[in-house]
């Protein structure tokens, strides 16, 4: 990961990569702390893709070192995911609005191909602003917490 990292500031190339788990994002900020800090990736917003597991303890760091966190809230429906996580750790796992009240800029990707019931940009938008653990309890379920609001305007349509 050093050697990724490094060659992207050698060359001035603007960065993606995929990162899956509070670990594994742990040890990304870690080198690119080790790599430069803050002032050598704070202007380049690398994007981490995938980025399930930014939890409370990481979103300072992200957000000093700059990083675009691109979540796929699709990634997190069903059971499996509750069940390898558990309810608590679930809550947390992905952190829309911790993220965005910590001036992290957020995508909402779907992850999806042409034509996958994925790419439907409302059903993202809605799994991001619902309690994955809760679903039934509505918008507001994680409040203060974790979910976006759901604050839209549609500017027109064609």
């Amino acid at each position: 990961m050093r050697a990724i990292l490094s060659e992207a500031q050698q060359h001035d190339l603007p960065l993606m990569l995929h990162a899956v788990g509070d670990r594994t994002v742990e040890v990304l900020l870690n080198q690119m702390e080790a790599t430069g800090g803050e002032n050598a990736w704070a202007r380049r917003r690398l994007r981490i893709e995938h980025s399930d597991g930014v939890m409370s303890d990481l979103i300072p760091r992200a957000k000093k070192l700059g990083v675009i966190v691109a979540e796929n809230p699709t990634h997190f429906v069903g059971d499996l995911s509750m069940r390898r996580l558990g309810k608590e750790r679930a809550a947390m796992w992905q952190p829309f609005k911790s993220l965005a009240d910590a001036g992290i800029r957020i995508v909402i990707a779907s992850d999806g191909g042409p034509g996958d019931s994925e790419d439907n940009p409302f059903l993202n938008i809605r799994l991001a602003t619902t309690d994955p653990a809760n679903p039934k309890a509505g918008n507001h379920a994680r409040a203060g917490r974790h979910c976006l609001y759901a604050n839209c305007r549609l500017f027109g349509v064609l």
